[in-house]
């Protein structure tokens, strides 16, 4: 009897697949035989794929573990990034109030010699018509403080008389009054502070007009001048200020004490930032005041005839500059700064810490 294509079919496919049942396979390779069937099309025949039961109870166990180990690898990550930061800004706050209260003693002992000598004229030891005793008062005095640099005396009858403390340690007089004909001149001490040889002379000399005088008389009352170039030498220096009144309430003259920005530097140096860490004073208007580092925060122009400020964002010190682009970035500009921040920034691919602080000291220092 010749078999149906249905019963080929059908033996064909228990020979080949005994296992499965008849009528389902049946089923399936009917729907293969109708037309249009296309062999590509046909669903892979075979057995089905049994995993493992080892392997079934493995892998959730070995996942769970790598699940496991991942959260508390990003758990650690994060949270010993969170002590480092934690650790920098605590480091950041005690230096930051260690420079702030070494700072703070540092300008006040201007104000303190000021005061000191506004009473010693007051009650008559230091005579304002003797320029040579005022010299040598001032040339002992100077000796007392260590962070004292210039101190100084100008009147309303346009007389100067001002000590000053060299870097070799030695100490020069400066002098302007009717009798060197009100230009200023610079002399070298004698061992009693005496005006010795001449040392310099320049043209005529009015301390009236000078930004450490001004400063105390619009404010009538003890303050800082601005940072100003002296008048002999290429320095800048700002000066605590005085006004000196008469019993009678006129203006005599002004008392000042002299801070250079170069003191300021070496101030700055003292202090202990940390192996990598550095710390530099700005003012508002963004430019340089001083830093712990060996740059100057001035610079000469091209005809070496005029002292010119350094702004921050120019320093040749790379995290000064960097740091003063990011805070102008970030902050905006120096002057609407109001409170003190802490930030992370990267330079060259490495986090970098600042704290700002604001220095309230009658002058617009930021650090």
């Amino acid at each position: 009897m010749t078999p149906t294509p249905s019963q080929s079919i059908q033996d064909a496919t228990h020979a080949y697949t005994p296992a499965f049942e008849g009528t389902q396979v049946e089923q399936r390779r009917a729907v293969s035989s109708e037309p249009g069937y296309s062999p590509q099309a046909s669903p892979p025949s075979g057995r089905k794929r049994r995993i493992p039961l080892r392997l079934l109870l493995i892998v959730p166990f070995v996942l769970q573990i790598f699940g496991t180990v991942g959260l508390v690898g990003y758990l650690s990550y994060r949270n010993g990034q969170q002590a480092v930061d934690s650790l920098a800004g605590q480091l950041g706050s005690e230096v930051s109030d260690r420079i702030e209260q070494n700072l703070l003693d540092f300008v006040e002992t201007p104000h303190l010699v000021n005061q000191i000598n506004a009473d010693t004229i007051r009650t008559g030891l230091l005579n304002l018509q003797d320029p040579a005793a005022i010299g040598r008062y001032f040339w002992q005095q100077i000796q007392l403080f260590d962070s004292i640099g210039y101190i100084q005396f100008g009147s309303e009858q346009r007389e100067f008389v001002g000590v000053e403390r060299l870097a070799d340690g030695s100490f020069q007089l400066d002098l302007s009054n009717e009798s060197t004909g009100f230009n200023y001149r610079t002399y070298a001490t004698d061992a009693q502070g005496n005006a010795a040889n001449l040392l310099d002379e320049s043209g005529s000399y009015d301390p009236r007009v000078r930004p450490w005088y001004t400063a105390p008389v619009e404010a009538d009352e003890p303050t800082w001048s601005e940072i100003y170039s002296y008048v002999a030498s290429p320095k800048l220096a700002i000066t605590a200020v005085q006004p000196y009144y008469s019993a009678e309430g006129e203006l005599v003259g002004v008392l000042g004490n002299n801070l250079t920005l170069s003191q300021l530097n070496l101030f700055l140096q003292d202090i202990e930032v940390g192996k990598s860490g550095l710390a530099f004073i700005v003012e508002r208007s963004g430019d340089l005041v001083a830093s712990s580092t060996e740059e100057q925060p001035f610079r000469m122009s091209s005809e070496e005839e005029e002292i010119l400020r350094l702004p921050a964002v120019e320093s040749e010190v790379p995290l000064i500059s960097a740091t003063a682009s990011y805070l102008n970035e970030s902050l905006g500009e120096m002057a609407t700064v109001e409170t003190a921040t802490q930030r992370t920034f990267e330079l060259m691919a490495i986090a970098t810490f600042f704290k700002l602080r604001l220095f309230e000291i009658s002058v617009d220092w930021t650090g």
